[in-house]
């Protein structure tokens, strides 16, 4: 293997991002997949339960180009992910929800009152990601690049499954950033120096429901 992966004897995953160059390039590119489209999953959700209903969007933007012709270039990128999804119960669960509603109506579950059983749940997912890359060509032998990524992401009704109520998921909000630097050094034909420091950082939140 490479020097920058030792001697691991997993697999090894490089992610690279795009570098700019003196001319201006970009590109635009949409994907949609409509309820209209997606098959039906005999694992998750069989016949005769109702149909999970399912669509997505997504949106992306990349820009590059010179800075300063010959010596600075940048490249940025936006991608946007709109998911619809959804959780339909299976007659069994929701025979299993009615009764469980029946004993709140009655009095018969402390602090509780009533439960609201509907036939389905949507689980709707937002994504946001951002990056953006400088490249110096600072001499023949040196050459430096900085890259910056930003990720926002939410989840309504996380953690909902086929056997369990909607009180029970909770709003997931995500946040990711990271900041890399890094420098090529070419010592001689034989020799090439490597530096890369990076940081990242991630907070993730959820709130529930119902408590």
């Amino acid at each position: 293997s490479d020097a920058d992966t030792s001697r691991t004897n997993g697999g090894s995953v490089i992610i690279s991002t795009r570098r700019g160059t003196d001319s201006w390039h970009g590109d635009v590119a949409g994907y949609f997949r409509g309820t209209g489209l997606t098959a039906r999953n005999t694992l998750d959700n069989p016949e005769p339960n109702p149909k999970q209903q399912f669509s997505k969007q997504d949106a992306v933007l990349a820009l590059g180009g010179p800075i300063v012709k010959t010596k600075l270039w940048f490249f940025s990128s936006l991608e946007y992910t709109h998911e619809d999804a959804s959780i339909g119960y299976s007659s069994a669960s929701l025979d299993e929800f009615h009764a469980l509603a029946q004993l709140a109506n009655s009095g018969l579950i402390p602090g509780v009152s009533s439960i609201d059983v509907p036939s389905s749940v949507p689980v709707p997912f937002h994504d946001t990601l951002f990056s953006a890359r400088l490249d110096w060509s600072q001499s023949e032998r040196s050459r430096w690049f900085l890259r910056g990524a930003f990720d926002l992401n939410r989840t309504i009704n996380d953690l909902v499954q086929q056997g369990t109520l909607p009180s029970t998921g909770a709003t997931s909000t995500s946040h990711y950033g990271s900041l890399l630097l890094n420098e090529q050094y070419q010592f001689s034909p034989s020799w090439l120096g490597d530096f890369t420091f990076q940081g990242s950082w991630f907070d993730l939140s959820r709130l529930r429901n119902s408590h």
